[in-house]
């Protein structure tokens, strides 16, 4: 599977995750009585269980896609403050720190499936492909394909 498929498909499945994440909280407002969303607790702990497997899959997508850079201080703020809304409303019950975590948790999905968006875009329109299968590689007078890369002077490179 390609980077970008993987992308995609880690995307797709914390697009999904995401989606619970909101039904959850639609069902616990709506005074659902299912067992583990019928409580304020009950409910928080399971946001916070959803929203730790979008961010692990988020880790598994973690790429060479430097775009959107700025975004990134905004991500690390909003995941420090959906913790600490975690933690109060695991402690307290509260509502509101339930609703902060939720609110949260989708801004965060929202900012990583934006930057996976644009490096995709970025590398599709603007290069960062790998070389064709016959490009010669430097130095070597041979192509660039799979079974030549980091192939110099019969020495074999580790780094890429």
């Amino acid at each position: 599977m390609g980077l970008t498929a993987k992308v995609l498909t880690m995307d797709a499945i914390a697009t999904v995750l995401a989606g619970v994440i909101v039904g959850v909280y639609a069902g616990f407002l709506s005074g659902t009585s299912l067992w583990l969303i019928s409580s304020a607790r009950g409910t928080t702990a399971t946001v916070l269980v959803l929203g730790i497997g979008a961010w692990v899959l988020h880790l598994l997508t973690r790429t060479q896609f430097g775009s959107a850079e700025d975004l990134g201080w905004v991500a690390i703020m909003l995941s420090q403050v959906a913790l600490i809304a975690a933690v109060i409303g695991l402690i307290t019950g509260s509502t509101v720190a339930l609703a902060v975590l939720v609110v949260g948790a989708a801004a965060l999905w929202l900012i990583a499936t934006a930057r996976h968006a644009i490096g995709i875009t970025e590398q599709m329109y603007f290069g960062h492909r790998p070389p064709p299968e016959d490009a010669a590689c430097p130095g070597t007078g041979r192509g660039c394909g799979a079974g030549n890369r980091g192939k110099r002077d019969g020495r074999v490179s580790l780094s890429r």
